[in-house]
């Protein structure tokens, strides 16, 4: 898990750092644009890359990169390019040793260039065996009998042997008697569909009881030529188009994923996160800026997860102190954590998180309605690993918090205090941090 992190973070840091074989793809692709297909395989060096690297200033389509898929199986791919649509998804179905796939803002790709080399499932559909036709006119006598009540729109099936029935129903014995009948094929099937919800919460109940390897196992048998099986990293980042289809289809196509990134799809909503729970490896999540998500999923992964989770990306997303009482509760090992506009959340949430909490190391409280009450000497002390604070645009903060949050979070070498209006008009206090904290660095 460490090295994932470490090339994320040598990914965001050394872009322009490419090693000689990736220059060696790249300029081929950028200067022969026209290149015939067999010439251009000639050219390229055989075998496997650890890493390919598109970046944005690189023009290049569909049918380049279907060139340079077609003569390696990389490790990582990286692409981020505006000229890639969903015909590429197919030619990324050969990459079997794909660990790291990072598509970040390629607004063209949608749902189907995932869908392309997934495999396809069976249809299976459901008949609905319960449908009940009313005013019929035609009915079998030997079976049964239909009553038929024109002026109140509406017909009645009562089982009887070789007896006519009179459709006269103006006496109330005959109305009476039939009513009764009703009532008792109602209780019968109500008791039949009780046995059949017992017998269905009994099997969710034993399927719920298999451990994690399990399901990663159940997986692979179940799809034993998926494609990306060895996938731990995933960044659709800025693709617009993406929605809750993909992340049904995430758990069982992906079943090793850790690292999941959806920053800026908004068209997810609550019932795609909540798919992710299926996703037993999961650690690091960010959905950022999904503003059609709410406390509903978020719940679910928190308890789900628990002391696995170690990164969380909230902002924008429509939360409130609800659900950091789960997460403050159930994941207490998350090391980063961003709340960026979280305009539900409060300084009773961050209370909470911070009274729990012992491993932040950087945390974005930029934007949310929090005051004083938030950075009270009893959360903040446990924040002793805390590196890096954002805290921008907290009008209602004064420098109390600052010295408070400065004594106990010892650890802390960046602090983001931008449009904190009652602090950065105190010249004084950035005079003591200068003095006291020299390494501190401090954005206002």
């Amino acid at each position: 898990m460490d090295s994932i992190i470490e090339l994320e973070r040598e990914i965001d840091i050394k872009m322009e750092e490419i090693p000689t074989l990736q220059e060696i793809c790249l300029d081929h692709i950028k200067n022969n644009m026209g290149i015939l297909k067999s010439q251009l395989i000639k050219e390229l060096p055989e075998g496997i890359i650890e890493q390919i690297l598109i970046s944005t200033n690189t023009v290049i389509n569909d049918t380049q990169l279907e060139i340079l898929l077609s003569n390696y199986d990389p490790k990582s791919l990286i692409i981020s390019s505006p000229f890639i649509t969903d015909n590429s998804g197919v030619f990324l179905s050969s990459c079997q040793n794909i660990s790291l796939l990072d598509l970040s803002n390629c607004e063209r790709i949608t749902d189907n260039f995932f869908f392309s080399f997934m495999p396809k499932k069976d249809k299976n559909p459901q008949i609905n065996s319960q449908v009940e036709f009313f005013h019929r006119k035609n009915f079998n006598q030997n079976n049964s009998n239909i009553i038929v009540d024109m002026d109140n729109s509406r017909s009645l099936i009562i089982d009887n042997q070789n007896h006519d029935i009179d459709l006269d129903l103006d006496s109330n014995d005959q109305e009476e008697k039939y009513s009764n009948q009703k009532i008792r094929k109602r209780k019968q099937k109500e008791k039949e569909k009780e046995k059949e919800k017992e017998k269905e919460k009994k099997q969710e109940e034993k399927n719920k009881k298999k451990s994690n390897e399990m399901e990663i196992n159940l997986d692979l048998e179940i799809n034993p030529k998926l494609t990306f099986s060895n996938l731990h990293v995933l960044n659709v980042s800025g693709c617009s188009k993406i929605t809750d289809k993909l992340l049904v289809e995430i758990p069982s196509n992906f079943p090793r994923l850790e690292v999941a990134r959806f920053s800026m799809c908004m068209k997810i909503t609550d019932y795609g996160v909540s798919q992710l729970v299926r996703c037993s490896s999961l650690k690091i999540l960010d959905i950022s800026w999904c503003m059609l998500v709410t406390d509903s999923s978020i719940k679910k992964i928190g308890k789900k997860f628990g002391e696995k989770l170690i990164g969380l990306s909230l902002s924008g997303c429509s939360i409130s102190d609800s659900s950091l009482l789960v997460l403050g509760i159930n994941c207490w090992n998350i090391e980063h954590l961003e709340l960026h506009s979280c305009f539900g959340v409060t300084d009773s949430g961050i209370h909470v998180l911070f009274s729990n909490n012992n491993s932040l190391e950087s945390l974005c409280i930029s934007g949310c309605k929090l005051t004083n009450k938030s950075f009270s000497r009893e959360g903040i002390p446990k924040l002793t690993h805390l590196k890096r604070m954002e805290m921008s645009k907290l009008h209602h903060i004064s420098p109390d918090s600052i010295y408070h949050l400065l004594a106990d979070a010892r650890s802390l070498t960046y602090l983001d205090i931008r449009g904190c209006t009652l602090i950065c008009s105190d010249d004084n206090l950035f005079e003591t941090i200068k003095e006291r904290y020299p390494d501190l660095v401090v954005i206002r």
